[in-house]
């Protein structure tokens, strides 16, 4: 499965139009030097699916930020995988927040 992507939401929160990211490779939010990308596509092939996990994705300005990722991957009739849905929630400010009041405690 050849991994290109669009991104619902991207100008909100990675700062990508959503032209920008039509099928554009999903290592296009992946920090440059990491290899998440095939990782991610290795474990939604073995498993169908991965549940939320936390992660750092690269705004288009270069800044990192925290998101959760879940990934479901997404079949045509006869049950060959055709793509993958990505949810992706920036958690940048949940995760300060738990910071801090770590921090406080």
């Amino acid at each position: 499965m050849e991994s290109h992507t669009s991104i619902v939401g991207a100008e909100r929160i990675f700062g990508y139009s959503a032209l920008e990211t039509v099928g554009q490779k999903g290592g296009i939010l992946m920090p440059s030097g990491e290899s998440g990308e095939s990782e991610i596509l290795e474990r939604l092939k073995r498993d169908g699916s991965i549940l939320p996990y936390e992660t750092r994705l690269t705004r288009k300005d270069g800044a990192s930020i925290d998101v959760s990722l879940s990934v479901t991957s997404v079949s045509d009739p006869t049950g060959r995988t055709i793509g993958a849905s990505i949810l992706i929630q920036d958690i940048s400010e949940k995760k300060l927040r738990r910071l801090s009041s770590k921090g406080q405690g």
